[in-house]
């Protein structure tokens, strides 16, 4: 209770010396004007904490909005993941038959040109051993 009255005292000495600069402000019309001015402080304090909550409400329905759409691209995501696995296992196979088919070409492209050496080489075959004899 003393620090109360010790406080009281000095803010009055504190008005006392604010009045003696001003010159003609009342030592009670302060009391009175700073508690309209407390009253005024605490509406627009009641308004600030209002809109604050209206935010925070508003960032906190964003949020979940958010979360909620990086939900439905990791789902997005999951299942690009999956078709572009199935889509490389599908051209590897693909891949895979086209090889093997190209080999399969070769290997008879390989025989075709073996059987024409070898009409070539009896063909041939008359005519070097005829050469054969004439040099003999």
């Amino acid at each position: 209770m003393e620090d109360l009255n010790s406080i009281q005292h000095r803010l009055g000495a504190a008005l006392d010396r604010l009045e003696q600069k001003l010159g003609a402000v009342p030592v009670g019309a302060p009391t009175a004007a700073m508690g309209a001015a407390n009253d005024h402080a605490a509406q627009a304090g009641a308004a600030q904490t209002a809109a604050l909550a209206a935010e925070v409400e508003r960032q906190k329905t964003a949020i979940v909005a958010l979360e909620r759409g990086i939900a439905e691209l990791r789902a997005a995501n999951a299942a690009l993941i999956k078709a572009n696995d199935t889509a490389q296992a599908g051209e590897s196979r693909v891949a895979d038959q086209s090889l093997q088919a190209e080999v399969a070409a070769m290997r008879a492209d390989r025989q075709a040109e073996q059987a024409e050496v070898a009409a070539l080489l009896v063909a041939l075959g008359p005519l070097v051993s005829e050469e054969e004899n004439a040099d003999a």
